[in-house]
């Protein structure tokens, strides 16, 4: 059976987190439920970022990202092939995890699950299940998970969601949400209403 990699791709300059790297907040969090379900697990940064986060008892990848999402990605699969990435700014549950996994049966085909939300950051449209189009400013639509499988991809884009329509992305229904933030104000809602998950997994 194949490997199954992940990529957390953590090279935003995180602007509105007073330029604090989010992965500091969620990788240990993360981290028990990545390790149960992936063989390798490497955070992907630039050198400036990692100055910042090599704390973490990680494996790292140290590239030259940060000219946007999808030149990011371009730039590690010039690298890699069938492999999982997420960003960094995101709680994960084990829903979310065997979701994208379930689709290994199509080692060909990118693939990225969506779920149905009220206010969607972003609003993916479809036709025939694959990726046509995105809309800021719905008011109800189906968003992203945060993970992905990507085979293999053939035209680089800066923006992801760009990337992801150029390359054709499968997109999976699924009812399972991530917890995805980018104001501390944000974050502390999360620890809040998710108070003894997030303890309990930061502490694993």
């Amino acid at each position: 059976m194949k490997t199954k990699n992940l990529y957390i791709m953590s090279a935003g300059k995180s602007t509105r987190f007073n330029s604090k790297p989010k992965i500091l907040e969620t990788y240990n969090m993360n981290k028990r439920i990545f390790n149960k379900y992936f063989d390798n697990v490497f955070i992907v940064t630039n050198k400036e970022i990692y100055n910042k986060i090599n704390v973490l008892d990680a494996n790292f990848i140290v590239m030259d990202l940060g000219y946007g999402s999808g030149y990011d990605v371009a730039t590690l699969l010039n690298k890699q092939k069938q492999i999982y990435v997420c960003w960094s700014d995101v709680f994960f549950s084990e829903d979310n995890i065997i979701d994208i996994l379930k689709y290994r049966d199509t080692p060909e085909q990118n693939i990225m699950c969506i779920t149905y939300k009220t206010n969607p950051y972003i609003n993916i449209v479809t036709q025939d299940d694959i990726i046509v189009e995105y809309l800021y400013n719905s008011e109800k639509g189906y968003q992203d998970t945060s993970i992905f499988y990507i085979n293999d991809i053939k035209y680089a884009e800066k923006e992801f969601m760009d990337l992801c329509i150029k390359n054709n992305f499968k997109c999976m229904k699924t009812y399972n949400d991530t917890l995805f933030f980018n104001t501390k104000e944000e974050l502390d809602n999360i620890k809040d209403k998710y108070e003894y998950l997030y303890i309990k997994n930061k502490n694993t």
